[in-house]
């Protein structure tokens, strides 16, 4: 078998649908939406992070710049700490869901740590 370089945009042979920033509408099906944006991919799997959103129409490029993100807690009561909380989706499921869209793109950086 033999292995060969990947495209960094395809999944399976498969260009991927969006990119690292695309903010996404998501149809909820019960007449309301909520807001979030692609943070990362790894591997089959995009990294989603929620807007606090849910209305009843589409949200718009201001509720990802002005609004605030779904986090998350860690650590003991002496030492909390607090993150923006990130859900993996596969690709393939996002790509070919009908009520997704994009609705605008984010300027993300990469920051890279060393320990």
């Amino acid at each position: 078998m033999k292995i060969k370089a990947t495209s960094a945009n395809k999944v399976n042979d498969k260009l991927i649908k969006y990119k690292r920033g695309d903010c996404l509408s998501i149809n909820c099906n019960n007449g309301k939406y909520i807001g979030a944006f692609i943070s990362e991919r790894f591997n089959n799997y995009y990294d989603l992070t929620l807007i606090e959103y849910y209305e009843d129409h589409k949200p718009e490029l201001y509720h990802f710049i002005d609004g605030r993100f779904w986090g998350t807690r860690s650590g003991s009561w002496e030492l909390l700490a607090y993150a923006v909380d990130k859900k993996m989706a596969l690709c393939s499921y996002i790509d070919n869901h009908e009520g997704i869209e994009v609705v605008g793109k984010l300027p993300l950086i990469v920051l890279f740590l060393y320990q």
